[in-house]
Order: structure tokens, then C-alpha cells, then sequence
């Protein structure tokens, strides 16, 4: 089909794009589900052998999230944030479990608070576009994902798979950012 005279491509070839992209959320979310209980078992094993990991502790709340199990999460992370107070990845985590409650003065004042941080010492910009998309704040997400490239953090190879950013990813700026990762 070629494009419209616009320049842009024909509506049924932007619907077909946008079909196939929801089916592989819808797939990808399936295989997480389903990925997700055997996961949480060797998490759990892995705490047993080490239970002041507050990395583990992350990793089985982001697990719990995942499986859309807000109350384990928000404990998971509690538990982190007991083991590293000013975890600021597990505060963004916290600050979605919030929004997923409806709790918006909650998260903002997660987000009030790494800013305080964040002026006291360094914080990951991955972890502010983890909090901004969280909050439903997408032109910040943007930005601190653009300073998160310029510091080449690690987290931007994920980019693609990360659940996390199911919601942007038909704005025109993600499908650039990939490409310009190379992961396309």
C-alpha cells in the first residue's frame, strides 16, 4: 500500500501496524505471566541463601508487578527500601504501585522526594524515566531517557521488551529512540 499523499502511510497500513504491535504486547504479557511464577521461586530460593539482598528484594517486586500482584510488590519494596533506604529504583517501583492505586499524592511525593535526592547526590536519569513514565508524565520520561542515553545507562537496552513502557511506545519519539539505539 503506498502512502497517503500526506507523506504519511495509509490509514489500514497504520492500523495493521498498530493490530500487530497490541498483539505483541498481548503476547509478550502472556509469556511474562507465565515466566513470572518460576521466576519468583528461584527469587525466593535466592533470598533464602541471601536475605539482606536488596537487589533481590527489587527483582521480586518488579516479578510481582509483572504479575500485576500489588500487595507483594509494595512489600518487596518496602523490604528494599529496609535494607537500602533511598533505593531510588525502588522508589520509582513504589511510585507505580501507587499510580496503580490511585494514589497520585503518593507517588508525587516520591517523586519530590528523589528530587531532593537527586540534588544531594547522583540518581540514575534511568530511574527518573521509570518514575516519569509511572506517572504518566511523558515528556519528561523523554527527556530523562535522553539524558539516560547521553550516559549511556544499561537499562536502554531494554528498551524493547521493558513492560514497562507498553504505554509510549506508540508515540512517535519511542519508535525514534529505538532506531537510533539500533533496535529496531
Amino acid at each position: 500500500m503506498a502512502p497517503a499523499a500526506s507523506g504519511r502511510p495509509a490509514p489500514a497500513r497504520v492500523l495493521n501496524a498498530a493490530a500487530a504491535r497490541a498483539a505483541e504486547r498481548v503476547d509478550r504479557e502472556d509469556a511474562l505471566q507465565e515466566f513470572a511464577g518460576p521466576v519468583l521461586d528461584q527469587l525466593n530460593r535466592a533470598l533464602i541463601l541471601n536475605p539482606e539482598s536488596h537487589e533481590t528484594h527489587l527483582i521480586v517486586a518488579l516479578a510481582h508487578l509483572q504479575r500485576g500482584d500489588l500487595d507483594a510488590a509494595e512489600t518487596s519494596l518496602r523490604e528494599t527500601l529496609t535494607l537500602r533506604i533511598d533505593d531510588t529504583a525502588a522508589l520509582a517501583a513504589l511510585a507505580l504501585v501507587h499510580m496503580r492505586r490511585g494514589a497520585v499524592d503518593e507517588a508525587r511525593g516520591i517523586e519530590k522526594h528523589m528530587r531532593a535526592l537527586a540534588a544531594a547526590r547522583y540518581v540514575s536519569p534511568a530511574d527518573f524515566a521509570k518514575l516519569y513514565v509511572d506517572l504518566d508524565e511523558t515528556d519528561l520520561l523523554f527527556e530523562w531517557m535522553e539524558r539516560a542515553y547521553a550516559e549511556r545507562r544499561g537499562w536502554l537496552a531494554y528498551l524493547r521488551v521493558e513492560p514497562l513502557l507498553d504505554s509510549v511506545r506508540d508515540d512517535p519519539r519511542f519508535g525514534l529512540f529505538l532506531e537510533r539505539m539500533r533496535l529496531t
